[in-house]
């Protein structure tokens, strides 16, 4: 009894490891050596909000304490207390036409931006910027 005991656990092993190895090697054929490029989704660019402001739609509002200053593009984000430069925001337009322009209104507590000469208001965005370090 215990010899065929053992002849039927030594087939059994056997019987697994052959179907083992057939999925193995059914399973390599059906692989390729071409890599199939990985198309991402291009990312969604959120709005970057510059420290002291908050942005809400088509309107940017310094937060006590910090006061907007126009400048000859754009315009600079300055902590009061510290007198510091924390940023700035652009209006650009979204238009290949160099002549179309963004309409940014100005005020020391807020700011707008809309079409101007661009096109409709979904045509210009704020973007907010930190200033660079340099060494």
């Amino acid at each position: 009894m215990k010899r065929t005991n053992l002849a039927v656990k030594y087939t059994i092993i056997f019987l697994c490891g052959s179907i083992l190895l057939v999925i193995g090697l059914a399973s390599a054929g059906s692989r390729t050596n071409e890599r199939e490029p990985c198309i991402a989704p291009s990312p969604t660019p959120t709005p970057y909000v510059v420290p002291g402001t908050e942005w809400r739609g088509h309107v940017v509002k310094a937060k006590p304490g910090y006061q907007f200053i126009k400048q000859e593009v754009g315009v600079s984000v300055v902590n009061l207390r510290t007198n510091a430069y924390v940023g700035s925001y652009t209006c650009p337009c979204k238009s290949t036409d160099p002549n179309r322009k963004c309409e940014l209104n100005f005020s020391p507590t807020y700011i707008t931006c809309k079409g101007g000469s661009c096109g409709g208001s979904s045509s210009c965005i704020f973007v907010g910027s930190t200033p660079v370090l340099r060494r």
